[in-house]
């Protein structure tokens, strides 16, 4: 499970340095080196776990696999920049809006002046994109 905090910390992924206790997930991989030797992290995850609880906290409650290198989130519902006073909301998908967003972030949103709903096109390579 990948979660992030307001200040750009990477929580316990599956291709994490962490065991967690009770779960079967492997041992030491690479994802610290990868994490504190890149110069920008961008995390793609589901912005809510499957049973609706945020996963963008305000304080992480795992161990960390790397601090504060997280640049940009991008979950299902929105783009989220993590800059030095916090998380910043860029864009939205369509048929949500800021303050749903707000409703599953855990960590305060700070609203992006130029923020705007995604552009979602109809289709991309033949598959349909919106219902």
């Amino acid at each position: 499970m990948r979660k992030a905090s307001r200040t750009g910390k990477v929580l316990y992924t599956a291709r994490s340095n962490w065991r967690v206790p009770g779960q079967a997930v492997p041992a030491v991989g690479g994802a610290m080196d990868l994490a504190v030797g890149a110069p920008n992290i961008y995390i793609a995850m589901s912005h809510v776990t499957n049973k609706g609880k945020p996963k963008i906290v305000r304080t992480c409650a795992a161990p960390l696999t790397a601090c504060r290198c997280v640049r940009r989130i991008y979950t299902d519902l929105a783009i989220i920049d993590v800059e030095a006073g916090g998380l910043v909301l860029r864009e939205f998908m369509p048929g949500h809006d800021p303050s749903g967003i707000q409703a599953k972030t855990e960590a305060e949103l700070t609203l992006a002046a130029d923020r705007r709903e995604i552009d979602v096109p109809e289709t991309f390579n033949g598959v349909q994109l919106r219902q």
